[in-house]
């Protein structure tokens, strides 16, 4: 029986590629058994198997690097649908005639933001304004609302 550690390998810039050290970095272990002949590790058999673990490292790490990729990808496809989601709830458009102008705007400082404002006509003389912050990120929440009697 021979078993070899697959460690983590670090992949670095062009051709620059290296073993980290083992111990805590062993990501697996190349077993290899034989109940025909003894396992001979002399001559070029050591280097041979520790090429081959480091092979297999390799391939593991890519595998892992492209796994994170693909939850990258992921996650940046379901932040641009939450944007999209997050501006189509704000209004089209917002009251600019008679006495009633009101203008906004909704600038998230990451992808997706939490703000959001509405302003609705109750009726000739009464309006009902909402400005909120939604996700909790911010200290400060804001929401109000205020109709004037009617005249």
């Amino acid at each position: 029986m021979i078993c070899v550690p697959l460690v983590r390998i670090r992949t670095g810039q062009g051709d620059a590629t290296g073993v980290l050290s083992t111990g805590s970095e062993t990501v697996g272990v190349l077993y290899m058994d034989s109940r025909i002949s003894a396992a001979d590790l002399a001559g070029g058999n050591r280097e041979l198997l520790q090429t081959l673990a480091i092979e297999a490292s390799t391939v593991l790490e890519n595998a892992r690097l492209l796994e994170e990729e693909r939850g990258k990808h992921q996650m940046e496809e379901e932040l641009r649908l939450a944007h999209t989601i997050q501006q189509s709830l704000l209004p089209p458009k917002l009251p600019d005639g008679g006495w009633m102008r009101v203008a906004g705007s909704s600038v998230a400082s990451h992808q997706v933001g939490g703000d959001y404002y509405d302003v609705t006509e109750v009726n000739a003389h009464c309006w009902s304004a909402v400005l909120a912050d939604v996700s909790g990120k911010e200290s400060a929440r804001h929401c109000w609302h205020r109709c004037c009697r009617e005249r």
